[in-house]
């Protein structure tokens, strides 16, 4: 899901030093300026929600939402460092496998007082089977009793698929050992201000990944076994502790946000922020020149244009991303891509280069590696990238029996529709592998929300477009979160034995060799041509002249409650 920007500073650095020192309370930087309640921020989404529930968030644009009306204990600040948000305090044991935070004084919206025990029950909500977290999988898994309950999950799904176990005596254990988890979860309030939460192993990277929302408070009005689904019926359950409430939604047009005068952190500046939901890059460009947007994104065929006008040029805003776009070949589903060869063909046939200028108007940086620059451990211009090939590509794919003189192919490649960037990239890549490799490619735009549902099922799409904004930085993010053969989020049947381990000794090591065992996993995943990156993000907007205090960093826009309206 995600989340997008700058270098930053090197996670190790960071991670030593909060082993050293074990509290950090910096808040984050506090702008001047009186509050602006009667001024609205007109903001932008590119597709409806998919969610109103922290828990279930998985896309950048829905994050839009979730991060303005909820938070959670930590936060990343402007540099991209972790920071206190709802904890005053933290500290980490020798051991560092156990967190000890203080919270804050703080309520929920409608005033209710916000408790450790809040925080116990929403992440132990997360957990939830019967929820089904796309994410909670990826989030909260280091947690000693949820990472317990994984793997009596894993055992029981084993089998159920060799057949060993009915259905009803699979979901009635799966409960029982749910119902096991509930009572020893790992994590444990003190008292209403004390949290401590208990991982299975060190985690050099676990104060990052609470600054995912799967971590954040949910009001105890929510139901704990059915998710807060994106609709308008749901919008007053929608109770957060963030800068803005969630006032109102019109379903697949236009999210409503208005001051939370509650919040315990910074007031935000202004009283109500509308993001309307346009999918097309064209009119979202004309929504920004007609007046109804104040900050808008730039389409890249516009790029060119946009730089030049005299009036837009001056107010354009962009900056480097932690995101990687990628091609995907479903191993899973798509026999022929189980074979490296068929891979690397593929990887071999796709000039980047030439992808970059015609999709994107040179506007991204051509990927050749896994990692984005912006991520400690990255590879970057060191990486033994698959370059274009179109010769060996060709050679691969005849040694795998595919091609010219071996079996005919043909794939069906899936990628978002009604999204005038997504539809070029996916003619593109279809005109390549047919010119380069002589497969026939049929194009499947679907619907973004469906395109998310079928990838996280692992076994309805031949090969797909999606891309991947770092939700923390961290090579874990991108490495074990994407590619490693047991992550829920390896949604093409990647796996690599020798990947694995390395990614296993990376994770749990506080050693000074951690990013150069990320860096030896980077390349070997370029290697096996796990998935075919594409491009390396770059965020394009523009942003009227009246507007400041729009904040950054390199996963993504930060919530608003510093943005002014200066009109």
């Amino acid at each position: 899901m995600r989340k997008f920007r700058y270098a930053l500073v090197a996670l190790l650095a960071l991670s030593m030093l909060l082993a050293a020192c074990k509290t950090k309370t910096a808040e984050p930087a506090q702008p001047s300026g009186s509050a602006q309640p009667a001024a609205t921020f007109h903001y932008y989404l590119v597709d409806k929600p998919t969610t109103f529930d922290p828990a279930m968030v998985s896309d950048v644009s829905t994050m839009q939402v979730i991060q303005n009306v909820f938070s959670g204990l930590v936060m990343f600040n402007e540099k991209g460092e972790v920071v206190a948000d709802m904890a005053a305090k933290w500290e980490i044991s020798p051991d560092n496998k156990t967190y000890t935070f203080t919270l804050k004084d703080a309520t929920f919206a409608d005033g209710t007082k916000v408790t450790a025990r809040d925080f116990v029950r929403s992440m132990v909500r997360a957990m939830n089977p019967v929820l089904a977290s796309p994410v909670s999988d990826s989030y909260l898994d280091d947690i000693a009793g949820y990472h317990a309950f994984l793997a009596k999950r894993g055992d029981l799904d084993t089998q159920k698929g060799d057949k060993k176990i009915t259905d009803d005596a699979y979901a009635k254990a799966l409960t029982a050992a749910y119902t096991d988890l509930v009572k020893a979860p790992g994590i444990e309030a003190k008292d209403d201000k004390t949290l401590v939460i208990t991982l299975t192993q060190p985690a050099a990277y676990f104060l990052a990944k609470m600054t995912y929302p799967t971590a954040w408070v949910v009001h105890p009005a929510v139901p704990n076994d059915k998710p807060m689904a994106s609709a308008p019926e749901n919008v007053k359950l929608a109770i957060g502790t963030g800068p803005f409430t969630l006032d109102s939604y019109v379903e697949g047009s236009k999210v409503v946000l208005k001051r939370n005068p509650k919040y315990y952190g910074y007031q935000a500046k202004v009283g109500t922020v509308e993001l309307a939901v346009i999918t097309q890059d064209a009119a979202q460009l004309a929504a920004y020149q007609g007046g109804q947007f104040d900050m808008a994104p730039i389409p890249t065929t516009d790029y060119q244009r946009v730089k030049a006008d005299a009036v837009m040029g001056k107010e354009v805003l962009e900056y480097p991303t932690a995101r990687v776009n990628y091609f995907a070949l479903n191993q899973n589903l798509w026999a022929p891509a189980r074979d490296v060869r068929v891979r690397q063909a593929f990887a071999y046939a796709i000039d980047k280069e030439k992808l970059n200028q015609v999709v994107y108007q040179g506007t991204q940086f051509p990927a050749y590696g896994i990692l984005p620059p912006s991520i400690p451990g990255a590879l970057g211009d060191k990486v033994q990238g698959l370059r274009y090939d179109g010769a060996k590509a060709k050679d691969l794919l005849k040694q795998a029996g595919y091609g010219e003189g071996g079996k005919p192919l043909t794939l069906k490649l899936t990628y978002r529709a009604k999204n005038e960037t997504s539809q070029r990239l996916a003619e593109f890549i279809q005109s390549q592998l047919q010119t380069n490799l002589g497969i026939k490619v049929n194009l499947d735009p679907m619907e973004w929300s469906k395109l998310l549902d079928a990838s996280d099922k692992k076994t309805e799409l031949e090969s797909f477009l999606l891309g991947w904004s770092a939700d923390y930085i961290d090579p874990q993010d991108f490495l074990t979160i994407l590619l490693h053969s047991d992550s829920p989020n390896n949604r093409y049947g990647y796996t690599n034995k020798d990947f694995d381990a390395i990614l296993n000794k990376a994770d749990h090591s506080a050693t000074s060799d951690r990013m150069a065992q990320y860096s030896k996993a980077e390349q070997l995943a370029v290697t096996d041509a796990a998935w075919v990156p594409t491009t390396f993000g770059k965020s394009l907007f523009l942003v009227k002249p009246y507007i400041k205090g729009v904040r950054n960093n390199a996963m993504g826009i930060l919530p608003l409650n510093t943005v002014t309206v200066n009109k």
